[in-house]
């Protein structure tokens, strides 16, 4: 999340400078185009994987709503001043708190409702006109903007628990590239070299921005986790807890604090065969149980064999495979005495 306010920052002084040649709906585009030529080489390497979804009406809403939020963002951020437009643009937060509670179903309390009707306050005295005349319209389009990114960080907290970065990413940046495409027509100019490369900085602090958001999106949840099973303290062994759906980001946090690690693999979003291997690879065979995905996303119960066909493939010996895809299960559900399962050896060669 440092990362991506880093870098936000950066893009945003980028954006300020180059407001004044190039309108919104230009910028907008050139940051999405940028995306797209990062992400790229990426996609191109499995591209089935990259836009594979069960959500397509989520993820067309976000890329409509995140475009124009955008191109709203953009042009607020020309016109104000940095200060007031990014304390417009945390509105979003704001925003969050009843979208989590209507859309998310999570429960609000007092607190956090008066918190926000407070924020809210605070949002409405900078719009007054008599203090401040000249924000206007790009106020407006400020707080349009916040509203609209607040929708697609909602779309994501719930994408998040099925899709991958990667999937998220493709989906925003190509739709955001192609929508932004008829508004920077309309004000169309070519930039001279030093402008170009000014805009391609601008375009990939964009897409470093929206990386880092959306895997510490993904991060969050599994910190609360841990900080929740914190909270037993002594009374809770580690080594009897299983947290499951453990990606690249998470699983190393995951097995430091002494937890089992869950991988579930999905065909091709999530945690796939060969990406599961890789984790392997990075992090060792021990704590760690392999499953099969079977819910409503696109499952498959071979995908615990595929695994272990693409582990075999790249090497590992007999008594490797045999530890992850049945002695690690064995041992972890065998601290049960009604699991009455016996580890198994293999002998190589």
């Amino acid at each position: 999340m440092l990362a991506s306010a880093v870098s936000f920052t950066l893009m945003t002084l980028l954006i300020k400078l180059l407001g004044r040649d190039y309108p919104a709906a230009l910028q907008t585009l050139y940051r999405q185009l940028a995306g797209v030529l990062v992400l790229l080489p990426v996609i191109l390497r499995d591209p089935r994987a990259a836009f594979h979804t069960t959500r397509l009406g989520i993820l067309l809403f976000r890329g409509v709503a995140g475009t124009v939020g955008m191109v709203l963002a953009f042009y607020a951020y020309q016109k104000l001043p940095l200060a007031d437009a990014n304390a417009l643009s945390f509105t979003r937060t704001l925003w969050l708190v009843p979208l989590a509670a209507f859309v998310l179903k999570e429960h609000v309390g007092p607190r956090r409702i008066s918190a926000t009707l407070v924020g809210f306050g605070g949002a409405l005295l900078m719009l007054q006109p008599s203090a401040h005349p000249n924000l206007g319209w790009p106020a407006a389009a400020a707080i349009t903007s916040a509203f609209l990114f607040a929708f697609t960080v909602t779309g994501m907290k719930i994408m998040t628990r099925d899709h991958t970065t990667l999937t998220l990413m493709s989906w925003s940046t190509v739709l955001g590239f192609i929508l932004a495409i008829p508004p920077a027509i309309l004000v169309w100019r070519v930039p001279s070299l030093r402008d170009l490369a000014l805009l391609g900085a601008m375009g990939v602090l964009g897409t470093i921005t929206q990386a880092c958001y959306i895997k510490g999106m993904a991060e969050d949840e599994s910190r609360m986790i841990l900080e929740m099973l914190k909270d037993f303290g002594s009374a809770l062994d580690p080594s009897r807890v299983l947290i499951d759906h453990v990606e690249e980001h998470t699983i190393g946090m995951v097995k430091e604090a002494g937890y089992w690690a869950g991988m579930t693999i999905y065909p091709v979003s999530k945690c796939t065969p060969q990406r599961a291997v890789d984790m392997i690879e990075m992090h060792g065979a021990g704590q760690l149980c392999v499953n099969a995905a079977a819910d409503w996303g696109v499952s498959d119960p071979l995908q615990t064999h595929r695994t272990m066909l693409e582990a075999k493939r790249r090497g590992h010996s007999l008594t490797t495979l045999m530890q992850v895809f049945y002695n690690n299960p064995a041992e972890f559900f065998g601290q049960n005495p009604r699991f009455k399962l016996k580890r198994l050896q293999v002998r190589e060669g």
